[in-house]
């Protein structure tokens, strides 16, 4: 039971610091246009298959669209240029989806 006591006590000794500090500024809204960010109507689905692990980029925009996948702790994919309507599978198999972005 003792370590339940520290742990709530170190809890809440931080909570307090933290109201004590007083309100944080907000952080700026990223812009869906900026650098990296794929515009919202390109979309990627990631799902694991008999040959290892794939991210599947799909391009419902009304133009072309250049997209790449980033994985975590694995190989990022090669810049897809992905026409409206289609899309681009990349095939993966150690690491971890982590976003799609621009390039």
């Amino acid at each position: 039971m003792a370590p339940r006591k520290a742990l709530f006590t170190f809890l809440a000794a931080a909570a307090a610091r933290a109201c004590a500090a007083g309100p944080a500024a907000a952080a700026p809204a990223q812009d869906a246009s900026a650098p990296g960010a794929v515009p919202p109507c390109v979309s990627t689905e990631h799902y694991n298959d008999a040959s290892g692990k794939v991210a599947w980029v799909w391009n419902a925009c009304g133009n072309t669209q250049k997209a790449r996948v980033v994985i975590g702790w694995g190989p990022d994919s090669d810049c897809f240029t992905i026409p409206p309507g289609t899309g681009a599978a990349y095939h993966y198999t150690f690491g971890n989806y982590g976003t799609t972005e621009t390039c």
